[in-house]
């Protein structure tokens, strides 16, 4: 939980250009905070989290890391409701997390 506080604060204090230049660090820090403390989170916050992961995959094909962009896109979309996860504004999410 430690670590996902500390990912979900550098993401909410960074600017878009820090947050690019430690991108992997911070999303890396988010999703390791496992399926409990993820699982608790409010809809619009997963959302964010989930955009948070788009980023880092789409960063991730840049550089040809593509098993690491891979992992983050499906992290993005366990970040996504079940039920709506084809319905908005999940839907253009889902649609590009799909599509790394």
């Amino acid at each position: 939980a430690l670590r996902f506080e500390v990912g979900s604060t550098l993401f909410n204090a960074l600017n878009e250009v820090e947050l690019e230049e430690v991108i992997f660090t911070v999303a890396n820090l988010v999703n390791s905070g496992g399926r409990s403390v993820l699982g608790s989170l409010e809809g619009s916050r997963r959302l964010q989290l989930a955009r948070l992961n788009l980023l880092a995959a789409r960063r991730a094909m840049e550089l040809s890391a593509f098993n690491s962009a891979a992992r983050y896109a499906n992290a993005g979309v366990e970040l996504l409701p079940n039920r709506r996860r084809w319905k908005d504004p999940s839907k253009e999410l889902m649609l590009e997390l799909s599509s790394i």
